[in-house]
């Protein structure tokens, strides 16, 4: 009698490769960790602090983080200083942000919030943008703060709003242009643990008009840290790949014994 050789169903192919893909897509989903923005909003004093105005001396507040028990993915920062008509203009405006494990403890990371945004070479540029006032949200990217205005002018006496890329010119306030390089980005306080002292320091470089800090904060992406149910879902997953794999050796195995039958009963015919 002659025997056919063995061959593996392709159903049954189909179904491992199918089980591979859900196993990936359950590793995906389940074993995901938690990583939704957290936020924290900080008030200089009630109704804001008044900025010296272009003495060349700023306006430095530090807040002490203890509670925070993930590390940093992605950092925002919030800024509100208030101008209004005949105040300050946005381009007198400098910022910056820096933290440190602890009070004393050198500066870990370091950024450059705002450089005078609009200033450059060119005629008429050395001011920098005449807005007043911003209420703005700032990060690693996004459109560069520094050049708001190829964007969007605001209105008159109304602040600068909307999403930017901190300006990250590391510059004398009074020589930084547009093509400064931008080496001090928000960027370099990604995988930082937040639990610290942060800095903010606003100055208002060019004297005329009053400019007040009204408030600032962090907006951060944490880590993603794994739930507890991950370890039993990468078990499972384990294990079904071990299945697996212990099936395909069974079936290259019969295919294998199948084959040899066959070839045995060609040689009785």
């Amino acid at each position: 009698m002659k025997m056919e050789p063995f061959m593996m169903n392709t159903s049954k192919r189909l179904s491992i490769g199918t089980q591979w893909r859900a196993a990936g897509l359950a590793l995906t989903i389940v074993c995901g960790g938690s990583s939704a923005a957290q936020s924290l909003l900080f008030s200089p004093a009630p109704g804001g602090v008044a900025l010296p105005d272009g003495v060349g001396v700023g306006y430095a507040n530090m807040q002490t983080i203890t509670t925070l028990p993930t590390a940093v993915q992605e950092l925002r920062v919030r800024l509100t200083v208030e101008g209004g008509v005949g105040g300050m203009i946005n381009g007198d405006l400098y910022a910056t942000l820096s933290y440190q494990v602890s009070a004393g403890a050198p500066i870990t990371a370091y950024a450059v919030l705002l450089n005078r945004p609009g200033r450059d070479a060119g005629v008429g540029d050395a001011d920098g943008y005449f807005d007043n006032g911003l209420n703005i949200s700032l990060g690693a990217t996004g459109p560069d703060v520094h050049t708001y205005q190829l964007q969007t002018v605001p209105g008159v006496g109304s602040p600068l709003t909307g999403r930017w890329a901190a300006d990250g010119r590391d510059a004398d306030p009074n020589d930084v242009v547009v093509g400064t390089p931008r080496t001090a980005g928000l960027d370099a306080f990604q995988g930082l643990n937040p639990n610290g002292v942060w800095t903010l320091y606003v100055e208002d470089t060019m004297p005329g008009g009053v400019a007040r800090l009204t408030g600032w904060g962090l907006e951060w992406t944490p880590v993603a840290v794994p739930e507890p149910q991950a370890l039993g879902c990468v078990v499972g997953i384990l294990l079904m790949g071990s299945a697996l794999c212990l099936r395909r050796r069974w079936a290259q195995a019969s295919r294998g014994t199948a084959g040899d039958a066959s070839d045995a009963a060609a040689g009785r015919g």
